[in-house]
This record gives structure tokens, C-alpha cells and sequence, in this order.
């Protein structure tokens, strides 16, 4: 698991450096988590803690929950919804998140662990 510690020391040359600097423990935590969730998913396994692509894959997708997390959490409206059979709802999914699901440079560092090519990142 990726410490809150790895995460604010990514961002410390980072554009986005305030936005995680100004989020609270929690909900920096939060975003951690969900965004290990969800390199995992997008990959398919488990890549390596120690990869810094997976770090870089990671810390990116976390600031990118960290912006979008109104969008994220704004609730589905039922458009449709058919009660014969066993049923079926269908939902309109706001703009803002129907492409979006994961940050753009979070699947560039990812794509690199699904390669096998594990680049090296290092900082100024």
C-alpha cells in the first residue's frame, strides 16, 4: 500500500502539489486507496509496491480523484426502468465522468507496467 507520505513527496514538484498539500489525511488516504483500486483494475494485476511507474500511476490517479470528486460522486438519474422479467434500470451518466474514469497520466505510467518496461523517474 502506497503511504501518504510517497504520495505528498511525488507531488512535491508537481503542478498539482497544492490541491494534495490543502486535502486532509483522510480524504488524501481515501483517494490513495481508491486510486490503488483502480490501476489495479485498470491493469488487470498487481503490479510491484516498489515500481516507480506504479507510484507515478498511482499519485497521478489520486490527484485526479482529488479534483474530480464532486463530479465522481454526483448522483446517477434513472432514465429508464422496466419492471417485466426481473427488470432493468438504465442511467444517465453525467458528462463529466462518462469517459473519464481514469486520470490521463496515470494510464500513461500504467501502460509502461502493462509493456513490462518499468521506467525510471527520477526528480531534479
Amino acid at each position: 500500500m502506497i503511504t501518504i507520505e510517497e504520495v505528498r513527496n511525488y507531488f512535491s514538484a508537481h503542478l498539482l502539489r497544492e490541491l494534495v498539500f490543502e486535502s486532509s489525511q483522510d480524504e488524501l488516504a481515501a483517494a490513495a486507496a481508491m486510486a490503488e483500486m483502480d490501476i489495479a483494475a485498470y491493469l488487470g494485476f498487481e503490479p510491484e509496491q516498489n515500481s516507480s511507474c506504479y507510484l507515478a500511476a498511482v499519485c497521478e490517479q489520486t490527484v485526479y480523484l482529488l479534483m474530480h470528486k464532486d463530479q465522481l460522486a454526483e448522483k446517477q438519474t434513472i432514465i429508464s426502468e422496466r419492471i417485466d422479467g426481473l427488470g432493468s434500470r438504465q442511467y444517465a451518466v453525467p458528462e463529466t465522468t462518462a469517459d473519464a474514469v481514469l486520470a490521463p497520466r496515470a494510464i500513461l505510467f500504467a501502460g509502461s507496467l502493462r509493456s513490462g518496461k518499468n521506467i525510471r523517474l527520477e526528480r531534479g
